[in-house]
């Protein structure tokens, strides 16, 4: 929803667009971390490595550097794949899903496990005007759009940008 909202916006050349876009989409990804950290704990009682799985677009190739910087400020190490699933967790049974959704392995172990379904409430939503904005009211390059895009958005790698949810 962000990259589509992200691409309109580069599109019709509104760089103020783009650049809230780009913020915003930081906030909620620390948001989407923190919210599975606590999943971790309690589906599975503890920490445990996360996979981070990120889709080839423009919003992502313009804020990786931010991001990524969040996420080492927050505490995170980068790990080889079979690292991160030689940890005990991800050798737990999955067939209590069998569904056309996408859902992590968190939730998978979750259902098998018969956890109560409680426990999915909470997971950040992405705000509304993002949705308008991906949306664009049937038009291309709606008004609230309309401006000029100018250069990417400059990345700082000084500090991450913002700072984790409190949790």
């Amino acid at each position: 929803i962000y990259a589509d909202a992200y691409a309109r916006a580069r599109r019709c050349g509104a760089a103020a667009a783009a650049e809230r876009l780009g913020r915003d989409y930081l906030r909620y990804m620390l948001d989407v971390v923190a919210f599975y950290e606590g999943q971790a704990r309690a589906i599975v009682g503890e920490p445990i490595p996360q996979v981070l799985l990120l889709h080839a677009n423009a919003l992502n190739a313009d804020r990786l550097d931010d991001l990524l910087a969040a996420l080492a400020a927050r505490g995170y190490r980068w790990v080889r794949l079979g690292e991160a699933l030689d940890h005990p967790a991800y050798a737990r049974p999955t067939d209590g899903y069998t569904g056309a959704g996408g859902i992590t392995w968190l939730h998978r172990w979750a259902i098998t496990a018969g956890v109560d379904p409680q426990v999915f409430r909470g997971e950040p939503e992405v705000p509304g005007w993002v949705e308008e904005l991906r949306q664009g009211g049937g038009e291309e390059c709606p008004d609230r759009l309309r401006g000029s895009l100018g250069p990417p958005p400059a990345r700082s790698s000084a500090s991450p940008p913002g700072s984790p949810p409190a949790r």
